[in-house]
């Protein structure tokens, strides 16, 4: 995916957005049975609990590198909606980034020495931590990132809209990857008209 956008010049590769979505899988565990104890599995081996904004719900978790000025999807994984995000970071970077912009759930200090001295920007978004409040130009700048890092949120918003991707459709972690991948190549193929379409006479 990333050869054929960088090939046709759809991207620059230097500018990466990156961020996660929960997809709630097509069956959730059936109510632990009283006789013996036990949760009844779910048809999805792979699906993991989490609770989100106090929200729980039984599903996978899409992960992608979206180019920053074109919006076209880069890099993609899925995982079990359980783990952090920071697990699916490096995944998702293609080894060219001049910077990178995320929110706080990917901050880590030692991400970001380390960028520093290869000249890569650290756009994630600060984190407070106790008695580490942020500061008035932490809030300043993150409200900044934030407004460059929404582009990786129309890319979820349009998968919604126009592709119906509300729920998982399969039951193992592997299916599912392959369904995040063809909906990444069909946004990209309607994304990338917008830059090949013939300029009007």
């Amino acid at each position: 995916m990333l050869d054929q956008l960088a090939d046709h010049a759809l991207i620059v590769e230097k500018r990466t957005l990156i961020d996660a979505t929960i997809t709630p899988a097509p069956s959730r565990p059936s109510r632990t049975d009283r006789q013996t104890g036990e949760i009844q599995p779910s048809r999805d081996p792979d699906a993991t609990f989490v609770t989100k904004r106090g929200q729980t719900t039984f599903s996978d978790q899409a992960h992608l590198g979206v180019d920053l000025g074109s919006d076209l999807i880069k890099t993609v994984t899925v995982t079990p909606a359980n783990g952090h995000d920071s697990t699916a970071f490096d995944r998702l970077l293609t080894g060219h980034e001049k910077s990178v912009f995320a929110d706080k759930a990917y901050a880590k200090a030692e991400r970001k020495r380390q960028w520093r001295t290869q000249g890569v920007y650290g756009g994630i978004l600060d984190k407070a931590y106790r008695n580490r409040p942020l500061s008035a130009t932490q809030k300043r700048l993150n409200k900044q990132k934030t407004t460059i890092r929404n582009g990786v949120e129309r890319v979820f918003a349009t998968w919604v809209k126009d592709y119906g991707y509300l729920k998982t459709r399969y039951t193992t972690l592997a299916r599912n990857t392959a369904e995040v991948v063809v909906l990444s190549l069909a946004f990209n193929l309607k994304r990338a008209r917008t830059f090949l379409a013939p300029s009007p006479a």
